[in-house]
């Protein structure tokens, strides 16, 4: 568990020393700026494929499982809106299926709200509705653009809470920490 998060920390690290360098290279001119933000606060629909993993906490989903590590794979799909030159807000629906590698359906879907600046940090939440009952759920992220193809690699955080699928739970799920990634091609709507 200690490696896990040590893990997560050092990428979360990296990700901020990334966005960092971008901000403050010289190559980064004004000029450039300019360029990217037509890309940036004009209307677009995104969606594509999400693969990644899922580290449980103890609880009673990693109890049930009987493991701490699950897989997930799905999709993603997102609207941007409240247009602005360095800063536009985001609208997303992920829908993830975890624990094949065990042979389980374990289905989840999160709504999320957020914001993603012209580098390509994001950040977002909103609720999440899974086999351990309706959770809120935090992310973070950067988005590399390579012309129109996004790569976007996120780190979420749903926390323990002791509701069950119909609120009638009485042990703590566990918290679950999730690394994701994917990609997806720009289309202007």
């Amino acid at each position: 568990m200690k490696k896990s998060i040590v893990t997560i920390f050092i990428l979360i690290s990296v990700i901020n020393l990334n966005a960092q360098d971008l901000k403050s290279n010289p190559i980064n001119t004004t000029k450039q700026v300019k360029e990217l933000a037509p890309t940036i606060n004009t209307p677009v629909s995104l969606a594509g494929p999400r693969l990644g993993f899922t580290v449980l906490t103890p609880g009673e989903l990693s109890d049930k499982l009987d493991a701490h590590f699950i897989s997930q794979y799905g999709w993603q799909w997102e609207s941007r809106f409240a247009d602005g030159e360095k800063v536009v807000g985001l609208v997303e629906w992920i829908v993830l299926v975890a624990g094949m590698e065990q042979g389980k359906f374990l289905p989840s879907i999160s709504s999320l709200v957020g914001v993603r600046n012209y580098q390509g940090f994001e950040f977002a939440a909103g609720p999440n509705l899974s086999a351990s009952g309706l959770g809120m759920v935090l992310a973070v992220g950067v988005n590399y653009k390579i012309g129109n193809l996004n790569l976007p690699i996120n780190f979420a955080f749903v926390p323990s809470n002791k509701s069950g699928m119909w609120g009638d739970g009485d042990q703590p799920t566990g918290s679950r920490f999730s690394i994701m990634v994917g990609f997806n091609m720009r289309k202007s709507n």
